[in-house]
């Protein structure tokens, strides 16, 4: 690593082996930036959904489903660059940069006055900074942290994910209900303004940063493995190893269908004749669902493996959807969005887990960059596809059906998966 790439961000304190191991504050770290990225970006939108296709749309809910498109097919572009860069040890100030971004984003959004600034702002500081939070700059991090507990560690660092719907959901929608959605935006661009200095003093991308190794031994170099034993990451070598294909298909299926669900979920309750505050809570409980999910199939991973662990997950985010659509009533709808978050929250530290799993700590932030332009062609279809369903039959029913027959494609593409008996680039697998 040159110094120009490496991390010199604060944490101070001692280094060495010898210092307190800093991989558990890296998880709160991370866990805080996918938690603003969640609340900020994603239930926000959720919520404010009816109140942006009333202003903008006169009413039809498809077209501003558009800007999660932008949004995702920039997300798409940027990724393999803020893997190349994340790759090179960039994490800090990018995540930083990310945060002052989203702000920016966020701020527009409240004083957009047309849909098509609405989606300049998705697609350029808004992409960028929940690109830059969550998915690649995190997981990178966390992976460079930790081995032994590792799909533990990206659990708990995506829980940030979950609980930013749980706790923001119902405070977005009292927000939105007291001071309209253009107000609500406005605080959360303020709080992202505030979050941007502290990611950049805490933040530390790699444990060699501060002479420590991942789960706090050694520095890799000294364990006799580490990024001068591995090769050179070549995109081109990873694009034709199909275990990419297979885990990036599979978790752009779940995608698919979780957004479906999420991007519309308040909506569904809406018309079901729930108030906009209770339907909230059934984001807020699917999103605690999640919460529960990533820490359930966290441990799963660390007990069964990432692959078979992954297969459980995709199963009962199908489950929960099937029945999401037999269900009536506000309670039992309310438990059946908790169960289905479940399974919605194993995807992202599995797939993520997986990937490391598959080729290694060293090529892992360029990989899961080349990950999002495979995965969110197949993303950006399930809130598009779900509100034109609604549009054309005044229901999400076959929608959801139909994406959860999707999630069984995406048990076939898991199952597929060959993964190596050692983990390339540790010190075990050199040799090879």
């Amino acid at each position: 690593m040159t110094e120009a790439g490496k991390d010199t961000s604060l944490g101070h304190g001692p280094t060495g082996s010898n210092a307190s191991f800093r991989g558990w504050l890296m998880v709160a770290v991370c866990f805080g930036t996918q938690f603003m990225v969640s609340g900020c970006i994603f239930y926000a939108f959720s919520v404010c959904l009816i109140d942006l296709a009333d202003e903008f749309s006169g009413g039809e809910r498809a077209p501003v489903m558009l800007l999660q498109v932008a949004g995702c097919v920039a997300t798409a572009f940027l990724a393999p660059f803020i893997g190349r860069a994340v790759g090179k040890n960039w994490t800090r100030p990018l995540m930083t940069l990310g945060a002052v971004a989203m702000g920016l984003g966020l701020l527009g959004i409240a004083h957009a006055q047309s849909l098509w600034q609405l989606a300049a702002l998705f697609a350029t500081l808004v992409a960028f900074g929940g690109a830059t939070l969550s998915g690649v700059g995190p997981a990178t991090v966390v992976v460079n942290w930790f081995d032994r507990k590792r799909a533990m560690a990206l659990g708990i660092s995506q829980l940030g994910a979950s609980l930013g719907g749980f706790v923001m959901a119902p405070i977005l929608g009292f927000l939105v209900a007291e001071d309209g959605w253009r107000a609500t935006y406005e605080t959360l661009a303020m709080a992202c303004f505030v979050a941007a200095p502290v990611i950049g003093f805490l933040l530390v991308g790699r444990p060699e940063d501060r002479g420590q190794g991942p789960d706090g031994g050694p520095p890799r170099s000294a364990a006799g493995g580490g990024a001068s034993a591995s090769p050179a990451f070549s995109t081109r070598e990873a694009l034709r190893n199909p275990n990419l294909w297979f885990i990036a298909m599979a978790t752009g299926i779940s995608f698919m269908a979780t957004t479906g669900l999420l991007n519309n979920i308040v909506a569904f309750g809406s018309d079901r004749n729930f108030g906009v505050s209770e339907a909230a809570w059934l984001a807020s409980l699917c999103a605690l669902g999640a919460a529960i999910g990533k820490i359930l199939f966290g441990g799963l991973s660390d007990r069964i493996g990432p692959a078979k662990a992954f297969i459980a997950t995709l199963v009962t985010q199908a489950v929960g959807f099937s029945v999401l659509c037999l269900v009536d009533g506000f309670t039992p709808t309310l438990a059946v969005a908790l169960f289905a978050g479940i399974g919605i929250g194993g995807t992202l530290p599995l797939s993520t887990a997986l990937l490391a799993r598959v080729f290694g700590r060293e090529a892992f932030g360029p990989v899961v960059g080349l990950l999002w332009p495979i995965a969110i062609p197949l993303q950006l279809i399930g809130p598009i596809f779900a509100a034109s369903v609604f549009d054309l039959t005044g229901s999400y029913e076959p929608a959801f059906w139909a994406l959860a027959a999707s999630l069984m494609v995406a048990v076939a593409l898991i199952r597929a998966v060959r993964v190596p008996e050692i983990e390339p680039g540790t010190a075990a697998s050199a040799p090879a």
